[in-house]
């Protein structure tokens, strides 16, 4: 959200970022705060939100629904360069 590529620098800068997650055949839009700098003629992003289980229609059985967390933490780690 209100990126401009033109302010990109080798300094990381804090952006939001949104996407839309497909998990278990469940789309859900998320906004997340990434990290965003320019070097060596690419792009690197980086940043992670919280997704819920149940948002995706994913149950968890009675059995390990101790052992298996409701929420899930998200991590991403992007590299974007031209082809």
């Amino acid at each position: 959200m209100n990126f401009d590529k033109s302010k990109l620098s080798a300094s990381p800068q804090k952006y939001t970022v949104q996407g839309t997650l497909n998990f278990h055949g469940v789309d859900k839009a998320y906004n997340s705060t990434a990290t965003v700098y320019a070097k060596d003629g690419k792009i690197y992003m980086s940043g992670g939100f919280v997704a819920k289980t149940a948002d995706h229609k994913v149950t968890i059985p009675k059995m390990v629904s101790k052992k298996i967390a409701e929420n899930v933490n998200v991590q991403y780690n992007y590299i974007l360069s031209k082809q």
